[in-house]
């Protein structure tokens, strides 16, 4: 009995046909045990056959008409025998309605994940900026707690504590490269007697003018320092006693100008000590204490011209 195919949906231009007439030369490929064949258009039923002679199972790709067109595309069939009837069945799709399908749920997808992608940019915009806010006020606290801890509050000229630390770096670099240094230091004369008189507040201000004129008076490089209520320390890096006087000169000069401030004009002047490293000594505590024994010398001597 010669073989017969039963095809489904059914192809009135194929009803009757014999399987060797060529509008079934349309296999391009079986697939078998992980072995892939391709094919050049030939007979769908012997591609079949040929597929179940070498295994029991399979797949077969084929070009057929669509029920709804007649344009022929590609059609993906597993095949597999039931040798019981002595049957081959196979069961297909259209390849390009696994492409149409594999498209929608792409773009289903693609519907949900471009939303979300773009929600997760602006969010992490937002906390990045947010971070970015509080990077900016960490380091704002940050300079202003240094600035509190290194800074003398009134006067914005360097404390006790950050002079200590400029001190010893000077000198280890003076001692290192052999260098000279020389330190200055003020006190404000009759000060007390302008605090009884005008009060604090003219104080403070007198305080803040005398400051400001110093350091203008001043190199860059030089570093002034209030230590006390109308106590300043300067380091004169490279300095020796060959130019201390020229700088003592011109420091007077600058302070004893006269203050003014609103309707007052204040009259103040300031003693000067100095001392040079290693000249008058090779350590902060020798420095400090000839620089201020000649200040205190300077101010007496001031009170004896009074």
């Amino acid at each position: 009995m010669p073989p017969k195919m039963v095809i489904h949906p059914l192809d009135k231009n194929l009803n009757g046909k014999t399987l060797t007439s060529k509008q079934f030369d349309c296999a391009t490929m079986i697939e078998y045990n992980n072995t892939v064949k391709k094919l050049n258009n030939e007979n769908l039923f012997t591609a079949m056959v040929t597929l179940v002679k070498k295994a029991d199972n399979g797949y077969i790709i084929y070009k057929w008409k669509k029920p709804d067109s007649n344009k022929s595309v590609q059609k993906l069939s597993y095949i597999i025998k039931i040798p019981h009837y002595n049957w081959i069945l196979g069961s297909g799709i259209y390849i390009d309605d696994i492409e149409k399908e594999y498209k929608n749920t792409l773009f289903q997808y693609l519907k949900f994940i471009i939303p979300l992608f773009f929600l997760i940019i602006i969010l992490t915009a937002v906390i990045l900026k947010k971070i970015n806010t509080l990077q900016k006020k960490l380091h704002a606290k940050q300079k202003s707690i240094e600035n509190i801890a290194y800074t003398d509050q009134l006067t914005e000229l360097l404390n006790r504590a950050s002079f200590d630390k400029k001190f010893e770096e000077i000198l280890n670099e003076s001692c290192k490269k052999n260098k000279k240094f020389s330190i200055l230091f003020l006190d404000l004369d009759n000060f007390k007697p302008i605090n009884d008189t005008y009060g604090h507040d003219i104080g403070d201000k007198v305080l803040k003018i005398v400051a400001k004129r110093v350091k203008n008076s001043l190199r860059k490089n030089d570093i002034i320092a209030r230590i006390g209520g109308d106590e300043f320390v300067v380091l004169l890096p490279e300095v020796s006693k060959e130019n201390i006087s020229e700088i003592i000169m011109k420091l007077n000069n600058a302070v004893k100008k006269p203050i003014k401030i609103d309707s007052l004009l204040i009259q103040t002047s300031v003693s000067i000590g100095y001392s040079v490293y290693p000249d008058d000594g090779k350590n902060k505590f020798d420095l400090i204490k000839k620089a201020d024994k000649l200040m205190y010398l300077d101010k007496q001597q001031k009170k004896q011209k009074d």
